[in-house]
């Protein structure tokens, strides 16, 4: 069974550059269920304002 791009859409990875990219590894690596879940949560892309930094207090410098 292959991966079609309506699988990766409902799983939540929106179309962007690196869509046709990820639906052909998918492919290649014969990902279902868990796994094509999975590797669709790596390739979602981090949320506005976040990223994976800590921010610095206001006031103090380090």
């Amino acid at each position: 069974m292959s991966v079609t791009g309506n699988d990766l859409l409902a799983l939540g990875l929106p179309h962007g550059p690196t869509f046709a990219a990820a639906l052909a590894e998918a492919n290649r690596l014969h990902l279902s269920g868990p796994a094509l879940a999975t590797f669709v949560r790596a390739m979602l892309p981090e949320p506005a304002g976040r990223t994976g930094k800590a921010s610095p207090v206001q006031g103090q410098e380090g």
